[in-house]
């Protein structure tokens, strides 16, 4: 289990809405999701203290609250993110969740490339489309995809995927690779996995 940061101070002053958009969640059992939403956010959780982390794109961090008539709230900003927190959490629930994260990037080095990973990873993982689509380049045959789903679809047929990249909506690079769930066994189901590689010049 992922122990949440301990809150700090609040920060003092007005929370700008437009900043608000869509947030990132860290559950009781350290598993990381994504919600476009104030209302989506607060539709996915049974109960308030479920979600032991909120944050949103700014890294400011929130926790769900009951208002006065006992429903679930999104309370206001408490403080900016442990950030050396949320790396570990982040790496620990890859390593926990098996076929949960399927776009395996460098580790990010900056706070805000930690931000940028997290958003970008699961919305992308969960079926958003954010400014275009995705590329497969098949050995010189390049063909335009919708989302990931499609890209797991045009895959996951036991072609080969030796000579195969594919690019996101982000511009980062991956070279997919299967992933059988019994490997004694490498006919059987599987997923595919992106690995990232360095961008082409």
């Amino acid at each position: 289990m992922i122990i949440s940061p301990q809150p700090q101070p609040a920060t003092p002053g007005p929370q700008d809405p437009a900043a608000v958009r869509d947030f990132v969640a860290v559950d009781d059992s350290g598993a990381f999701s994504y919600h476009r939403s104030e209302a989506d956010l607060i539709a996915a959780f049974e109960y308030v203290n479920e979600a032991t982390c909120i944050i949103d794109r700014g890294g400011m961090q929130y926790l769900l609250a009951l208002d006065p008539r006992r429903q679930p709230v999104l309370g206001p900003a408490v403080h900016k993110v442990d950030f050396d927190w949320l790396d570990k959490a982040w790496t620990a629930d890859h390593k926990s969740g098996a076929g949960q994260h399927k776009l395996r990037r460098f580790h990010p080095e900056t706070h805000a490339g930690l931000l940028a990973d997290l958003f970008e990873t699961l919305e992308l993982e969960e079926g958003g489309t954010p400014g275009g689509g995705w590329e497969l380049n098949d050995g010189g045959n390049v063909e335009q995809l919708a989302s990931l789903a499609d890209v797991d679809r045009r895959l996951g047929h036991g072609s080969s995927l030796n000579y195969v990249t594919v690019r996101d909506p982000y511009g980062h690079l991956y070279r997919p690779a299967m992933h059988h769930r019994d490997w004694s066994k490498p006919f059987t189901s599987g997923y595919v996995f992106y690995v990232e590689v360095p961008r082409k010049a």
